[in-house]
């Protein structure tokens, strides 16, 4: 009997959490450019989590960027003022330009799970 107590506990919890939140993928796109204006293609994309994950990609012959990233969605009736704020550490590497970076990326939830973000990169120090 203490058993099934047991389990009946874990699933009503199980349950409760899933109602609030649960983890589905975002997708973060844009473009890199140089600083006047010249597509850049193979540039590599580096995202980074709070938890120290990497997610990496390539722009393509467009100078397009596209990455699916882990986020935390929760249900619309779900206070949005105490959500909790996804945090990315975002990197583009290309060679002769300077590592463009920006450290605390806001990620935050929208109804299309989309965020999109455009770079232009620096030529670097030959």
């Amino acid at each position: 009997m203490k058993f099934l107590q047991i389990l009946v506990l874990i699933l009503g919890l199980t349950f409760v959490a899933s109602g609030q939140k649960q983890v589905g993928n975002a997708i973060l796109t844009g473009s890199v450019f140089s600083q006047i204006g010249e597509i850049i293609s193979n540039a590599k994309i580096t995202v980074i989590n709070q938890k120290g994950k990497r997610f990496e990609t390539l722009t393509d012959e467009k100078g397009n960027y596209e990455i699916k990233l882990p986020f935390t969605v929760y249900k619309r009736n779900f206070d949005i003022t105490k959500l909790p704020i996804t945090k990315y550490t975002i990197k583009v590497e290309y060679r002769g330009f300077r590592i463009f970076e920006i450290k605390e990326f806001n990620f935050i939830q929208t109804k299309s799970r989309k965020m999109h973000l455009d770079i232009a990169l620096e030529v670097g120090i030959l």
